[in-house]
């Protein structure tokens, strides 16, 4: 029996002062401690400050081995737990004897055994102390007098005797539910009133309802002369998830699979309360059935429903857990989920084909042990036809994608290089041509939605264009709008057809300027012997060198494929390299065009070394003629360190380079120095410079009595670069 000071302490704090500033009336207690009462009635407290009154029943099995000291002893420290952990909002009594358990089992415990000894209490507890494998069992299950319901059978265990308080004291925690009133609901939120809900707990384990507890909502039906309850209902599929609270009252979210839960059309005398739950540790049984209007279609026979087998069920956690496969339904439509697939309040889907959700339905894991069946399930046999098929679109979609970015990766990586290769650009612009059109798979998923859109006008009762149908083409739709835009290719399509537009005129304008000057022959030979070295003067190139030995001559083409490159290489014995290169640009090179040209030149001489790094770019003059110098350097793991040093120098419109490259200790060694310093440019005596040289030449030729006409200087374009922003992908 509970201590009697602590309850007329609990009791004083609960009653106060009356309203007129009277004190009211100090408690009476009777003599009898089972039949506690109080002088003002429970009802005039408010639900809010109201403990719960609870009586339980322990009964022990002999062969656990708990003498009269050994239970005596259990039950004091369960009290001090319970005082220690929860204090204020429960008053506990422990009756003597095993009441109802004496002659019954836990799972054969009725509402009717136990009501008849628990008048004047909220809660009454049947808890049962057996021998078990690891060393002692706790059972029990708790009777709810508001709504005579008794519920799930929980457990704990405890390996010695001297354990068995703290595990009564999680038993006690696990059975109960705490009981509340339905307020008033706005918003689409529900208030309720908490019994105990102001009393403080002694630890937080101990609290009697906190955000995140779940409540299932009852209706209570009452006889017609009001004495007793008739029916007790709780209202399927509906939860009520507490969101805040502020003081004894919580906001609860309603989750719930019905339109209106909580309506007042109603036959009888009734009252709306709400239970607390929680999970328990026993599976969860389901059986879904298809509708009868999907049954066979037997002449003569009335057609039944059939199983949903081979669906698979989804679990989403409440409020934003992230959906989760947990099973498939069996031949039976059966499925058994088994005791912790879910920490709390869960929504379970009925998936078809993984698309579409036949059912979808919020659950308590374990919250009923005998089998939930589900009926009427529609199985959307035409919606989920076209949404496989939606999804089949989809995924083409999403391979043409990846194949559109592919494409447009190597459209730009070249058509945005310093020195763009437009004739390729064309060339992967044609490719692209060759790609079903964005208006394909447009077209296609119109006729989708026309589909589903006829089919549901000829549906009166059945729901085709579901919610996941709309979403799923919805997204189709936005997936063609964002990726299969053109715009990105066209613009690289714009400045090629710019480029070629430039190179027509290029091409025409270079045909009315005057040649440069055509450069002597240095004699009937490329190259003559000249002391130690070979001297290089081939016929027309206008340049004149010193190589160590006789070259080798190669021919390539720009780039752009627009001019031709001559090469003369040569080789020696210590792998050092001398080179002299030419080539002439398309166009008469204006001042402006000579720095850009320069710089182009280099480019294209530093590719040729992807792994080198720029060392010095310095301006030199050769025969008056501007241009620079630059020096790479190129580290290999195990290598010693080597590099390449140029000239590079513009005459008219004709680019020459001079380059010795080899061991980067000999780039400013005396080969390399006097090769460099060896080349000339002749044939011009005092070359003019660029911008003077077109005129000169032709100002060589015009006769007496004609006119000059002067031709107009050609300025290509800087080349167009499309959009770098656009991301395909």
């Amino acid at each position: 029996m509970v201590s009697l000071g602590l309850g007329a302490v609990l009791a004083l704090a609960a009653l106060g002062s009356a309203p007129d500033g009277e004190t009211k009336p100090a408690p009476l207690v009777s003599k009898d401690k089972a039949e506690l009462k109080l002088a003002t009635p429970a009802s005039a407290v408010p639900i809010e400050s109201r403990p719960y009154r609870i009586r339980a029943w322990l009964a022990i099995d002999p062969r656990a081995r708990v003498d009269l000291r050994g239970r005596e002893a259990l039950v004091a420290g369960w009290k001090r737990m319970v005082a220690r952990f929860v204090g204020a909002p429960w008053e506990l009594e422990i009756a003597e004897g095993d009441g109802p358990l004496a002659t019954n089992s836990l799972d054969g415990i009725s509402p009717e055994l136990v009501e008849s000894e628990s008048k004047g209490f909220d809660k009454s507890w049947l808890f049962r102390l057996e021998p078990h494998s690891d060393g002692l069992v706790f059972s029990g299950r708790e009777f709810d007098a508001a709504t005579g319901r008794i519920g799930l059978l929980c457990s704990e265990t405890a390996t010695i005797v001297a354990d068995g308080p703290r595990a009564l004291l999680q038993l006690g925690l696990s059975v109960f539910a705490p009981s509340a009133e339905i307020a008033e609901s706005s918003s689409g939120n529900q208030k309720i009133r908490v019994q105990g809900a102001m009393l403080p707990a002694a630890n937080s384990i101990g609290e009697v309802v906190s955000v995140g507890s779940v409540f299932r909502p009852t209706r209570i039906f009452y006889k017609a002369d009001g004495k007793g309850i008739q029916l007790v209902t709780p209202i399927k599929k509906t939860y009520l998830r507490v969101e805040s609270l502020q003081g004894g009252v919580a906001n609860c979210a309603i989750i719930s699979a019905l339109g209106n839960p909580f309506t007042t059309k109603v036959v009888g005398k009734a009252k709306m309360v709400a239970v607390g739950l929680k999970p328990a540790s026993i599976p969860t049984r389901l059986r879904f059935m298809l509708s009868v209007a999907d049954g066979p279609a037997i002449p003569g026979t009335k057609p039944e429903p059939r199983p949903a087998a081979g669906y698979d069920v989804v679990a989403v956690p409440i409020p934003d857990g992230l959906p989760r496969p947990v099973g498939t339904t069996d031949r039976e439509g059966r499925i058994v989920l088994e005791p912790g697939f879910s920490a709390g309040l869960v929504s379970l889907r009925l998936m078809a084909a993984g698309i579409e959700p036949l059912i979808q339905f919020p659950i308590m894991p374990g919250e009923q042990a005998e089998e939930n069946l589900i009926t009427n399930v529609d199985p959307k046999p035409a919606t989920v036809t076209v949404e496989s098929e939606l999804n089949s679109l989809r995924d083409e979609i999403v391979d043409l994608i990846a194949v559109r970015h592919r494409l447009y990766a190597k459209i730009k990586s070249r058509g945005e290089a310093e020195t763009p290769n437009w004739p390729e650009v064309k060339q992967l612009l044609e490719d692209f041509k060759t790609l079903p059109p964005s208006a394909n798979y447009e077209g296609r998923l119109k006729r989708l939605e026309e589909s589903l859109a006829n089919q549901q006008k000829a549906s009166n009762r059945r729901v085709v264009l579901t919610r996941t149908a709309k979403k799923l083409i919805e997204d189709t739709q936005a997936l063609i709008d964002r990726y299969l835009d053109d715009e990105d290719f066209n613009s690289f399509g714009r400045a090629v057809a710019d480029y070629e537009k430039q190179t027509r005129a290029g091409n025409a304008v270079s045909k009315s300027l005057p040649k440069a000057p055509a450069f002597p022959a240095a004699g009937s030979a490329a190259t003559t012997e000249a002391g130690s070295g070979v001297t290089l003067a081939p016929p027309g190139s206008g340049f004149r060198a010193v190589m160590p030995g006789p070259p080798a001559e190669q021919n390539s083409m720009t780039p752009d494929g627009a001019s031709e490159i001559r090469s003369f290489r040569f080789t020696d014995t210590a792998n050092n390299t001398y080179l002299v290169e030419y080539w002439d640009y398309p166009v008469a090179l204006t001042p402006e065009l000579v720095t850009r040209v320069i710089d182009t030149e280099r480019d294209r001489q530093g590719a040729a070394f992807p792994s080198s790094t720029l060392t010095r770019e310095l301006p030199v003059s050769i025969d008056s003629q501007a241009g620079k110098e630059i020096e790479w350097e190129t580290t290999a793991a195990g290598t010693p360190p080597s590099g390449f040093v140029c000239r590079i120098v513009t005459v008219g419109s004709r680019v020459f380079v001079i380059g010795f490259g080899g061991a980067k200790a000999s780039l400013k060694g005396k080969p390399a120095l006097d090769f460099l310093n060896s080349f000339h440019v002749i044939g011009r005596g005092n070359s003019p410079s660029p911008a003077t040289a077109p005129a000169s030449s032709a100002a060589a030729t015009p006769k007496a009595s004609e006119p000059q006409k002067s031709a107009p200087a050609a300025t290509p374009k800087a080349r167009p670069k499309p959009n770098s922003n656009a991301n395909p992908f």
